[in-house]
């Protein structure tokens, strides 16, 4: 997904995502040296660009860099993040247009090169560099369409992602009747129980791939032999094909292949209706792969709730080989390996194992893959069973009710299981107070009240450090 932008444009996207996650307001241009491995020359230049950006994007509503001596300042408001960056320069970017154009238009021609040269306003030579890296990009993906025959199955979920993770609510990158008849298909599937009620986002995602698929249709650019996933699914055709050829623009170029495909899509990202009825047939290999994965994690007892979610990650990544992208390159991972180091270590273990990378391709640097994998592990009963809770006495001199509050505060923290209550003993790991009445034997921590941002800090870095020592997998 990086590799759409300019590499000044991801450089400062980078940058953004760093200043964004400091802990602190302020940083200077040495930090960004060091963080980096940059000159002071390019640091700075570096810098003075984004708060450039900020001004002529019209992002300092959002975010704000103003220099303080030797510091810089940043602020933000909280209602928005590094998204709506990710919108402003990925709409902006030649390699996407040109994808966006070779979409809408129709395939690799002069003519739509030149077409394209003269909305864009670049020159024709200039569009040619522009395709050779349009096709650099597609050929790491095995997704080169312009110049050869792909999956149409991998290629619309790919193309799909593209859209979402750069426009995603903030703005319609098609017509007003395309998004509008894209909406009424899906309204459509939902009062035909073909789909479940849906989230938000998770509809942008469908639209996006709706459309993506009306355009390919339209352009001749059918399925090829697909088979359903699940047979069970074969209740879905009848009605999706009508609803198909309602919608569509060419509704003779609507093949069958084009709805199976549609309908794998839903089954393996979780939209049918009664997708609870039937599930995915277990494949040797794929079921051998996240029995690796359980045992490199070190979950000794997983439950068939976790074996299916992680086998049903899995298969979507095997599907749809080397067609998925990384939408969270940008994502800084110090927050859950602060809290699930040894976990992610071992995720990462398992994603650069060579039995892996022949199942699902190489993921070892999808940041997406990796956060998807750990949630589902955090999140389950088997992970929570077999890890010791860290027990937290709260005995604060403002009384019962503020020990409540910063009871109810630790006890919603994302690190591990913590058990809190106000009387020390033999089984309390840290003792939080705000004054060290006596001598006590176990960790412990003398906060201010109300605690400040450091005082919270200090206590997740210590949770983080008992929890190593107790855990270790």
């Amino acid at each position: 997904m990086k590799e759409l932008f300019e590499k000044e444009t991801l450089a400062k996207l980078m940058l953004f995502s760093y200043i964004d996650n400091l802990d602190t307001d302020s940083f200077a241009v040495k930090d960004i040296e060091k963080q980096f491995d940059l000159t002071y020359f390019r640091a700075n230049k570096l810098l003075g660009l984004l708060i450039e950006d900020f001004k002529t994007m019209e992002l300092d509503d959002y975010f704000f860099i103003s220099k303080n001596k030797s510091k810089y300042i940043y602020k933000k408001n909280c209602l928005d993040s590094i998204n709506r960056l990710i919108w402003k320069y990925g709409r902006e970017s030649y390699l996407f247009s040109l994808l966006d154009y070779f979409l809408k238009n129709g395939m690799n021609t002069k003519e739509i090169m030149e077409n394209y040269s003269y909305y864009h306003y670049v020159s024709v030579s200039y569009s040619y560099v522009i395709k050779n890296k349009l096709e650099a990009f597609l050929e790491m993906h095995q997704m080169n369409f312009l110049v050869e025959n792909v999956s149409e199955s991998k290629l619309r979920i790919f193309l799909a992602q593209i859209y979402f993770y750069i426009f995603k609510n903030y703005e319609n990158p098609f017509s007003a009747e395309e998004w509008t008849t894209a909406q009424a298909f899906i309204e459509e599937l939902q009062e035909l129980k073909v789909i479940e009620p849906i989230e938000k986002l998770k509809k942008t995602k469908l639209l996006y791939y709706c459309l993506v698929s009306f355009f390919r249709v339209e352009n001749k650019q059918n399925s090829g032999d697909e088979v359903l996933l699940v047979s069970t699914d074969e209740r879905y055709m009848e009605p999706i094909i009508l609803s198909y050829r309602k919608f569509a623009e060419n509704r003779d170029e609507v093949k069958t292949e084009d709805v199976i495909t549609l309908i794998n899509y839903l089954r393996v990202n979780h939209y049918l209706f009664q997708e609870k009825d039937s599930s995915l047939k277990k494949e040797n290999d794929l079921m051998q792969l996240t029995r690796n994965l359980l045992t490199t994690v070190g979950i000794e007892q997983p439950d068939e709730k976790l074996n299916n979610q992680l086998y049903e990650l899995l298969f979507k990544f095997s599907y749809y080989k080397d067609s998925l992208l990384d939408g969270h390159f940008y994502v800084i991972l110090d927050f859950f390996f602060d809290g699930f180091g040894q976990e992610a270590e071992r995720i990462l273990q398992f994603l650069r194992n060579k039995e892996t990378i022949a199942v699902i391709g190489n993921q070892a640097e999808s940041q997406q893959l990796l956060l998807e994998t750990l949630l589902l592990i955090i999140n389950s009963q088997a992970y929570r069973n077999q890890k010791q809770a860290i027990t937290i006495t709260i005995d604060f001199t403002l009384g019962e009710e503020y020990n409540k509050y910063i009871a109810n505060n630790i006890v919603h923290l994302p690190f591990v299981t913590l058990k809190v209550d106000n009387q020390y003993s033999a089984q309390t790991d840290i003792y939080l107070s705000d004054v060290l009445s006596e001598v006590v034997e176990s960790e412990y921590l003398i906060w201010n009240s109300p605690p400040s941002s450091k005082d919270w800090k200090v206590f997740g870095n210590l949770v983080s450090k008992i929890y190593g020592m107790r855990n270790s997998l």
